[in-house]
């Protein structure tokens, strides 16, 4: 170990007074004092959640770890401190349960049933996210709130019960601007599901939660159906239903996990249409900050996006003709490798095979028009992320596909080469 030089004269002596000084300060310094641990920190204390709706704020920097706290069912074997609540059911429901957490904190609940003798059986675990458990009267619930390590204590609020939007139920919807654009927000979060929601064609299962919404157009003609949340957060199902004769509901469009996008619909001056706003169970949470509007549409080819894709007959041959001028672009469009600076003028079309094998593509056209492959994958929060490119036909290709696959053609003409114009696609068999 290196010696440590010696302090000649009086530096040595302010040295020795600066060590003696400090010393002292150190033996009379304040003892910080722990803030105590809040009353519910022990599981024989559980803050008791009385009549639901219940909201209660906690901060998991603030608790201690008691040895006895019961089996975790979340399969971590150590934190760094508990909360503990308590509710018994009144009646035999579901009831939700909304986990929030507030940054940088990553709360943990872990729910249990209480037993015979009190024994506290594991539930299941609750991220922080929204979910519902089944209760039946008379029976008692515990909550232990907890964070996985140190970085991730901190504030929190649980939520216990139907803390229902405004415009929860179809009866009151929130009524949308009759004149285009028509726009409306809100936040599914804290939106419940009715056994009596219809389920949308273009969602995976019946959504967990529901928003509604009322647009009774000024003028008849084309719109967008468009819907929206922040970006990384997969965009919920937005579903847009008329009143049949005997009151039913029914669906005109569909935005969602197998259609996503801005959807075409023809709408009629004074007639009241129904939109229901919710989230696909395949994506977890429910969506949040929703945005809805209705949108003006040219009198252009249906085709222009994704949402409006023709389908492509079966069995192959297949002619298509179109006419890209007629069309526009979207800034989320795939760009293909055969046009480096984009398409514009894009027309969509979907096509499942119903044999595996090669297919030949020719474009015939003077307007640099291509067409781009594309295999349909598991969806995204992406727009479009779900496509991945197979080749480009410019103007001519051969690609193999698979019957177990759904691909869509992008056909458009190259973004710096004109105008676009007039084309036609031949796809044939070629085994």
């Amino acid at each position: 170990m290196a010696r440590q030089a010696p302090i000649p004269g009086a530096a040595r002596l302010l040295a020795l007074v600066a060590v003696v000084a400090l010393v002292a300060t150190a033996s009379h310094a304040t003892p910080a004092v722990a803030a105590a641990p809040p009353p519910n920190d022990d599981r024989s204390t559980p803050q008791v959640l009385g009549s639901l709706p219940a909201t209660v704020d906690g901060d998991t920097s603030l608790a201690t770890l008691d040895p006895t706290d019961a089996p975790l069912p979340c399969g971590v074997h150590e934190w760094t401190g508990t909360l503990w609540y308590s509710f018994t059911a009144t009646v035999t429901e579901d009831v939700p349960l909304n986990l929030i957490a507030q940054a940088p904190s990553f709360p943990v609940a872990h729910i249990y049933r209480v037993g015979a003798g009190g024994v506290l059986q594991p539930a299941f675990c609750l991220l922080p996210q929204r979910t519902f458990v089944s209760v039946t009267a008379g029976e008692t619930l515990m909550f232990m709130v907890a964070a996985p390590n140190q970085a991730s204590v901190g504030p929190f609020t649980l939520r216990v019960g139907r803390y229902l939007a405004a415009n929860d139920a179809a009866t009151a919807a929130t009524v949308m601007p009759a004149t285009l654009p028509s726009e409306a927000s809100g936040d599914n979060r804290d939106a419940s599901a009715d056994p009596g929601d219809p389920r949308p064609s273009c969602a995976s299962a019946p959504p967990v939660t529901t928003l509604w919404y009322s647009f009774t157009p000024a003028s008849s003609g084309p719109v967008w159906l468009n819907v929206g949340s922040p970006v990384g957060v997969q965009p919920p199902v937005a579903a847009m239903y008329a009143l049949g004769t005997t009151g039913q509901l029914v669906e005109q469009a569909c935005s969602g996990t197998t259609s996503p996008g801005a959807q075409a619909v023809s709408v009629v001056a004074g007639q009241p249409y129904l939109v229901m706003v919710g989230q696909d169970p395949l994506f977890g949470a429910a969506a949040r900050d929703v945005t809805i509007s209705f949108t003006a549409r040219s009198t252009g080819p249906l085709n222009d996006r994704r949402s409006g894709a023709a389908a492509i007959p079966n069995p192959l041959p297949a002619s298509l003709t179109g006419d890209t001028s007629a069309a526009s672009a979207e800034a989320t469009d795939p760009r293909p490798a055969c046009a480096t600076a984009g398409l514009a003028g894009t027309l969509w079309y979907t096509h499942r095979p119903t044999a595996t094998g090669p297919v030949t593509a020719q474009v015939t056209s003077s307007a640099n028009v291509v067409a781009a492959l594309y295999r349909v994958d598991a969806p995204t929060t992406t727009p479009n992320g779900d496509l991945t490119y197979v080749g480009c036909a410019a103007p001519k290709a051969t690609w193999k596909l698979s019957s177990t696959s759904t691909y869509v053609i992008v056909v458009g003409h190259r973004a710096n080469k004109g105008g676009g114009g007039t084309f036609n696609l031949e796809l044939s068999s070629s085994a």
